[in-house]
């Protein structure tokens, strides 16, 4: 077949689509720098021909020369920006290199040409979780959902995205969300309370009891296909075959089991226990909550003393919106089991937090724009007044001209007390400056106009507007100047919903360098002063 695909480039040298189906046979066959120079010509011939562009950079990432092979991608969006299949890959590509903020603006645009395309959604989904934009994931949630109740893919990701969001009530911890390893450990500890200690004691099942115990899941199987017909009628042969299924990933063979081990088991066995708890385990973790209650309400009243039941029972409750009837089983759980984890989710169902809508102004909070080698941040920053003597305190991992551009936002604001009403505050108050987002490390001076914004703000007491954020260097006499990684910048800040951005006018060139499927979904603002800044969100009052 090669020889034909040369034979036909030999007779039809101009001809792109022979050359691209010689550079893909040569590709299959590894001869990667064959495959480029006929990718390369037939592009030559054919500018437009999408496969071989998409196919040359494939063959540039196997020859690890991942600037080409984004070069070669970049270039079929530009020709054509609904080659959603280009998005894609170019969306993998930026994402090895931890480019997040980049990869899921492609992924997404990926998805406004196909939104029906199920597994670019669940990327999309993967890489905002990745990267702590945790209501963009929610948002593509909804989406991939539909209004249906979330399946198993979709469930993991919305525990996820509570849990980074610090939603802990509700959030089912098992084994199922841990983990093959996590299953199987939990199997083990299992033999040594009922309903399969007995067995493992003695019996036709011990051997695959035995074998399980010592993970030798392909052992447990055989010992169980061999094992005599008596044995099989019994509900123990079908948990065990639960737990090699659940083990395995097999939600639906689980489920089957343990069905039949209900029928076959004594009402209130242990048995019978054991299997509505892991049937609730299974539908909660599918998101089926009505399904998951019913199961768990079983469980609970036949193992009344078991507090992962008696949680998990709670989660299903708190999210069919019972949050009281949740309560209850959190406490129940928490008096025999006292642990943080459960302490915490009784403490939001007790004083759920409600915070503002996204977006609500609020004195003191702006985000300040960031930039590393992989991409921008939003760092959330906030300030408050606080009684005392007109000090500043900086917290939240902030170094070096980090810590210098807080001090010079501090001194200015003080010299032009006068002028902007805050003669008072700035002797009978102290000043705290804090980044949230504390886990990274915080320096340059970027941040000094957002800085200001938010001192000033927090000595008013009046709010900034909502989804604002801002960057720019700031001087002792208010100038605002320029900085590196705007268009990075502002990416972050299309990608993490702020609206509006106040940045240094200094910096208008770089606007130009914006890419096209975020330019007019951003308001900037342009300013050279503190003045100019002051006007622009709060319109020169």
């Amino acid at each position: 077949m090669l020889t034909d695909k040369k034979r036909r480039v030999l007779l039809s040298p101009e001809d792109p689509a022979a050359r691209y189906e010689l550079g893909e046979a040569l590709f299959n066959e590894g001869d990667l720098d064959g495959a480029e120079k006929q990718l390369v010509r037939a592009l030559a011939l054919d500018p437009a021909h999408a496969a071989a562009r998409r196919l040359l950079s494939r063959t540039y990432r196997a020859q690890e020369r991942p600037v080409l092979a984004e070069r070669a991608l970049a270039e079929a969006v530009q020709r054509d920006p609904d080659d959603a299949a280009a998005r894609e890959e170019l969306s993998d590509l930026l994402a090895d290199a931890g480019r997040y903020d980049e990869a899921i603006l492609h992924l997404e645009e990926a998805l406004r040409v196909d939104g029906a395309h199920r597994s670019r959604r669940l990327r999309v989904i993967d890489l905002c979780i990745v990267h702590g934009l945790a209501a963009r994931a929610a948002r593509h949630i909804e989406h991939a959902r539909g209004g249906a109740a979330p399946d198993a893919e979709l469930s993991g990701r919305m525990q996820a995205v509570r849990a980074q969001t610090g939603q802990v009530a509700g959030v089912l911890r098992s084994p199922l969300t841990e983990g093959t390893a996590a299953v199987l450990a939990r199997a083990q500890r299992a033999l040594d309370r009922p309903p399969w200690a007995e067995a493992v004691r003695a019996g036709p099942l011990r051997a695959a009891l035995v074998a399980l115990r010592a993970g030798d899941i392909a052992g447990a199987k055989r010992a169980l296909v061999t094992a005599p017909e008596g044995a099989r009628a019994t509900p123990v042969f079908e948990l065990l075959r639960a737990e090699i299924a659940l083990i395995g990933g097999d939600r639906a063979i689980a489920e089957a089991a343990l069905r039949r081990a209900l029928g076959a088991a004594p009402e209130r066995a242990p048995e019978a226990a054991t299997a509505w708890a892991r049937l609730g385990e299974i539908a909660l973790e599918a998101g089926r909550a009505g399904e998951a209650e019913a199961a768990l309400a079983a469980a609970a009243a036949l193992a009344p003393d078991d507090a992962a039941v008696l949680e998990a029972l709670g989660d299903a409750l708190h999210q069919l919106g019972r949050p009281d009837d949740a309560l209850g089983r959190y406490e129940a759980a928490m008096a025999i089991r006292p642990e943080v984890f459960l302490s915490a989710k009784i403490a939001a169902v007790r004083a759920p937090e409600r915070p503002a809508a996204d977006g609500a102004p609020a004195a003191g909070r702006i985000g300040a724009l960031a930039w590393n080698p992989t991409g921008g941040i939003v760092s959330p920053l906030q300030a408050e007044a606080v009684p005392g003597r007109g000090e500043l305190r900086i917290t939240g991992n902030v170094h070096g001209s980090g810590q210098e551009a807080a001090r010079v936002a501090h001194s200015l604001l003080k010299a032009r007390a006068r002028q902007l009403g805050i003669e008072a505050q700035v002797v009978e108050r102290d000043l705290h400056l804090h980044y949230a987002d504390a886990d990274f490390r915080k320096e340059g001076a970027s941040a000094g106009i957002a800085l200001t914004l938010a001192a000033l703000s927090a000595y008013k007491g009046r709010p900034l507007p909502g989804a604002l954020a801002a960057t720019g260097q700031i001087s002792l006499d208010g100038a605002v100047m320029p900085v590196a990684g705007l268009a990075e910048k502002l990416l972050a800040a299309y990608l993490g919903d702020v609206r509006t951005v106040i940045a240094p006018r200094r910096c208008l060139v770089t606007i130009r360098t914006l890419p096209r499927e975020i330019e007019g979904k951003l308001s900037v603002v342009f300013v050279d002063s503190l003045r100019e800044a002051i006007d622009a969100v709060w319109g020169g009052a």
